[in-house]
């Protein structure tokens, strides 16, 4: 990568400004640059991966649920759907993280030019990354309307069938 510029950030000799950069001593300044901008990298790679991952989990979510209610809706399925939901939720709350306070600091003591394409960098990821967790979103809640809705079909359905006085609790006075 090419040097120079600002990207010292005032930060001290033994790496007092702590969270990414690393000790300036254990292999002088160029290393500690070089640290960072593979820091950057992994960052990025990390965040379009888990955008991957989250847009595999709406699939699955999508494919569980319809499903949902046919011939081919089981219990283990339903499981399966549910932990895909879940963890679309953790992937979601992680990547809000890592492109947000996490990526803040690898925007700090650069040039102008190198924190500009990696505020840039960082835009489109969010907006893939926004776009995809809404997605989800609205998937998870459409999975879990559909199961919602067989199950009180199930219910009502075995309420009609069942003795004249049955039908399942409620109405205490």
């Amino acid at each position: 990568r090419r040097g120079g510029g600002r990207r010292g950030g005032g930060r001290s000799a033994r790496g007092g400004g702590g969270g990414g950069f690393g000790d300036i001593e254990s292999g002088g300044a160029g290393a500690s640059y070089q640290h960072a901008d593979e820091q950057y990298l992994a960052c990025c790679e990390a965040a379009a991966r888990d955008i991957g991952r989250l847009d595999k989990c709406v699939s699955a979510v999508q494919q569980r649920a319809a499903q949902v209610g046919t011939r081919a809706d089981t219990k283990d399925m339903r499981n399966r759907m549910r932990a895909d939901i879940e963890n679309g939720k953790k992937l979601i709350g992680s990547l809000s993280k890592m492109l947000g306070p996490d990526f803040k600091r690898f925007l700090s003591g650069l040039t102008d030019t190198e924190a500009s394409r990696r505020k840039q960098q960082q835009n489109r990821l969010l907006k893939d990354f926004q776009a995809r967790a809404s997605t989800f979103k609205r998937v998870a809640g459409q999975a879990l309307e559909a199961e919602q809705r067989v199950v009180l079909r199930a219910r009502a359905s075995i309420g009609s069938d069942g003795d004249a006085g049955g039908g399942g609790g409620g109405g205490g006075e």
